[in-house]
């Protein structure tokens, strides 16, 4: 999710006026520029369970190029080598959340025989989260954040193009862990950078918006996300899920009811067609 700039850049602000440091919401108090990772973390909390993937469509030749991100599978032991695997073990492998999402760096992930995307039973809650990660000279990753139920419990910096690291885990109830990294390099000319923003409403409306004061549209407001960068270094894995009452594993929280219209008879699509006027020529 973006959050304000700390400080604020001068004013005026949309309405609610955003807080520094702090996501960004509107008057529903959902936030206003709302993240993939985060709406991800929302559903493994609910209990649902999509396999994360990094994949995309590409359109241009330059800064959308084919290849990038990457969905990188782990199909069985011994099987990855040219040849070696099938369709039905890439099916396997992604509906077992055996994944990992990523532009370069790979990361690796284990608790205790667990692998990405296992469900474990560690009995009491308190285990060890052991993390390779490996980087190319490039594109190196310079920063591993861990989550447990959409919490942080551990952020640190890494250096080099190989780190093993253990993290220590305590779950009081039952709790899934993801790892992600991040780097800082240009990734050029590899990855080509978003040097000019898409051509949407935003632009648009910018520039009609020329000595009119618009700034409480969330589309011309100053406090929005930054369009054009660079390229750098991302993975993330998929969860490994730990069951700590060995009962199987719970969500956190409950699902969100579901909230149904009630059916609306569709129309006779002939009749509104007899009942167009003739028209003569």
């Amino acid at each position: 999710n973006y959050r304000a700039p700390n400080p604020l850049p001068p004013g005026p602000f949309p309405d609610p006026q955003p807080v520094p440091g702090q996501v960004v919401v509107g008057k529903d108090g959902r936030p206003q520029y709302p993240g993939v990772v985060e709406t991800w973390f929302t559903m493994l909390d609910r209990g649902l369970t999509p396999t994360g993937m990094g994949t995309s469509d590409s359109h241009h030749l330059l800064g959308d190029e084919p290849g990038y991100a990457r969905t990188l599978i782990f199909v069985g032991k011994g099987k990855d080598v040219p040849g070696g695997f099938s369709r039905q073990d890439i099916i396997d492998g992604i509906k077992a959340h055996h994944a990992i999402a990523t532009n370069a760096p790979f990361i690796d992930m284990h608790l205790g025989t667990a692998m990405i995307g296992d469900t474990t039973s560690v009995p009491g809650g308190s285990a060890d989260v052991k993390i390779s990660v490996d980087s190319p000279s490039w594109a190196k990753a310079n920063h591993l954040v861990v989550y447990s139920n959409d919490a942080v419990i551990a952020d640190m910096p890494i250096t080099g193009t190989h780190i093993d690291t253990t993290v220590s885990l305590h779950c009081t109830a039952d709790c899934w862990v993801v790892a992600e990294v991040t780097g800082t390099d240009n990734m050029f000319p590899v990855l080509t950078p978003t040097e000019f923003p898409p051509l949407d409403a935003t632009i648009i409306i910018g520039a009609l918006s020329i000595g009119l004061d618009l700034s409480s549209l969330p589309l011309t407001a100053k406090i929005k996300p930054v369009r054009v960068h660079m390229s750098t270094p991302y993975a993330i894995t998929n969860p490994i899920w730990i069951d700590v009452d060995g009962g199987g594993w719970t969500p956190p929280n409950p699902p969100r009811p579901r909230t149904l219209k009630a059916p609306q008879a569709r129309p006779d699509v002939r009749q509104q067609f007899d009942a167009l006027p003739e028209v003569s020529q």
